[in-house]
């Protein structure tokens, strides 16, 4: 994109690469359930991930078909199992909604689910190293900004990357990618550059990821459900320091 440029006292006509976004409605079995923002790349994997965070599907078996019509900007979906009216589920089972990059929700009856028993650990050296991973792999941030980043890893290995300008975006690709690749998330932990709501503590429980990492702070309520649910909420990860928020008992040295 072709932009006025205000550098060293002078104005430029320069190029300069724009973040996309457009706008993804998902509709399953014949229901307009909820239209995302999002960027256009992986859209299989976001509209997995949110089939699955959203207790629609637990696994990739239970998907028929999914049609992507991209000069339309739809995701039609056929499900295995008929939730039944959709649109009155998701009123009844879900109490807040978020913002930016989409709709998401969280579910009450998870509140009663615990993370406490998963023994999964990490270093220090391991926190501070998958975020410079995370960066360095982050292709689309590097080119423009205003994109957000986050990596599953399996102990020092990173098994996906997503890039969406919505945070939560990030985290249904992540997971997506691992419902389609049959891989589960109980031994894996999520790094990302976006702060982390207390939505994105919530996608990633429901398939029991225990370990969350922000290279920016998470909210209040993400710390609170992440006590609650016994998560390991780190934040402000950077080169040489990090905060921990909740559950410091799987940080070790």
């Amino acid at each position: 994109m072709k932009v006025r440029q205000w550098r060293e006292g002078e104005w430029a006509e320069v190029e300069i690469p724009v973040p996309l976004e457009t706008p993804l409605t998902l509709v399953i079995n014949d229901v307009e359930l909820v239209t995302m923002m999002v960027t256009p790349v992986q859209l299989k994997e976001v509209v997995v991930g949110f089939l699955r965070t959203s207790e629609l599907i637990d696994s990739a078996d239970d998907l028929v078909s999914i049609s992507l019509l991209e000069q339309t900007g739809r995701a039609e979906v056929v499900l295995r199992k008929y939730p039944g009216d959709l649109q009155e589920l998701f009123s009844k089972r879900y109490i807040t909604s978020g913002c930016g990059g989409g709709q998401v929700f969280i579910d009450p009856a998870l509140l009663d689910k615990s993370l406490t028993a998963n023994r999964l650990s990490i270093s220090p050296a391991g926190v501070t190293s998958a975020i410079a991973v995370l960066l360095a792999s982050a292709s689309m941030y590097q080119q423009s900004g205003g994109i957000h980043g986050s990596a599953m890893f399996a102990g020092d290995e990173m098994l996906f990357l997503a890039e969406d300008i919505g945070r939560h975006n990030t985290f249904d690709k992540l997971i997506g990618a691992a419902v389609l690749a049959g891989v589960g998330c109980d031994d894996d932990h999520v790094v990302t550059t976006g702060r982390i709501s207390a939505e994105m503590v919530a996608k990633a429980a429901k398939v029991g990821i225990c370990i969350l990492v922000s290279r920016t702070s998470p909210t209040s309520m993400a710390v609170a459900v992440a006590k609650a649910l016994g998560m390991t909420l780190i934040g402000y990860a950077r080169r040489a320091s990090f905060n921990v928020y909740s559950h410091e008992q799987r940080v070790i040295k």
